[in-house]
């Protein structure tokens, strides 16, 4: 106990001599707001340890400001940071996003999209579903800051991380739409070995809303993308068919395919529940729908395949 007391008393000796520092005078007509900045996080850190989370956050505020005065708004970020880390871990998961998204600011300003998008992804995670259209926007942003600085190549984990955000609430659509823009980011980033999963999953949720002329329509533009081949494309014509003949049995059967499981798992849990749209069969016309490819590698070669 005596020893929280005198670091209560060095943190609160650290914050008079922020202010002071801060604070002009007869004395002093220069303020000084780096000195106040490493008192004010000092004093930020003490509280922290001894568990007072409010005077922490006032520590916390105020050093990310005098950072921000300083001209160091990487430093005011980091303060930020330090501070919704510290709500959160502290049962303020309420009021941690605000700070991330602050912290990301700052960030931005100082050139750092890396960070910027990491604050921004803590941010969604960490909000209720009723708030799930925010969190959309806060990744959709984090994605933008990496894209813009040609970042691409980390910007890939974030586009799951919107695919994954826009299923839980209820956004299917918007999903293919992210998806396909996934599709472009690795292409661009040549990764032709990516494409066949994220063709599949973009199938897959054409399905999950019986829309086979959606399908359909993805499935031909998937077919002109390099990589788009093999097993996968094969799976991806076979759930088509099967949704178009209205064949329930056939449809349940694929989507419990081995592939189907290194989907993500919002993905994967639609598939298993896939079912055949209304109306009347349809026919297609002779000739028409089945790539080389797929023809080579359909359900009967992958059927091989399994036995093996």
């Amino acid at each position: 106990m005596a020893g929280d007391a005198a670091r209560m008393a060095e943190a609160e000796k650290l914050m008079k001599e922020a202010k002071k520092a801060t604070t002009k005078s007869l004395t002093r007509w220069t303020l000084d707001w780096d000195s106040a900045a490493g008192d004010y996080e000092k004093a930020a850190l003490i509280y922290s340890n001894c568990g007072r989370v409010p005077q922490a956050k006032e520590a916390y505020d105020l050093a990310a400001i005098a950072h921000d005065k300083a001209g160091n708004p990487f430093l005011a970020a980091r303060c930020m940071e330090n501070l919704a880390t510290l709500l959160k871990d502290n049962g303020q998961s309420d009021v941690a996003p605000e700070v991330y998204v602050k912290a990301s600011v700052f960030f931005a300003r100082d050139n750092k999209p890396q960070q910027q998008a990491d604050c921004l992804v803590k941010a969604a995670r960490l909000v209720p579903a009723s708030q799930s259209q925010q969190a959309i926007q806060w990744i959709k942003d984090g994605v933008d800051a990496l894209e813009d600085s040609d970042r691409t190549h980390l910007a890939l984990d974030l586009y799951r991380s919107l695919v994954q955000q826009q299923l839980r609430s209820n956004r299917p659509v918007d999903a293919i739409q992210t998806l396909k823009s996934l599709v472009k980011a690795t292409v661009k980033m040549s990764q032709p070995s990516a494409i066949p999963k994220i063709g599949l999953e973009i199938i897959v949720l054409c399905i999950s809303l019986g829309d086979t002329v959606l399908a359909n329509r993805e499935f031909q533009e998937l077919c002109g993308v390099d990589g788009f081949r093999g097993r996968e494309q094969a799976l991806c014509y076979d759930l088509i068919a099967a949704a178009e003949s209205r064949d329930q049995e056939r449809l349940a059967e694929l989507g419990k395919d081995q592939l189907i499981t290194f989907c993500t798992v919002d993905v994967a849990r639609l598939a298993k529940k896939l079912a055949v749209p209304a109306g009347p069969p349809i026919q297609r016309p002779g000739g028409a729908a089945v790539p080389a490819s797929a023809a080579a590698g359909g359900l009967h070669a992958r059927d091989e395949d399994d036995t093996n």
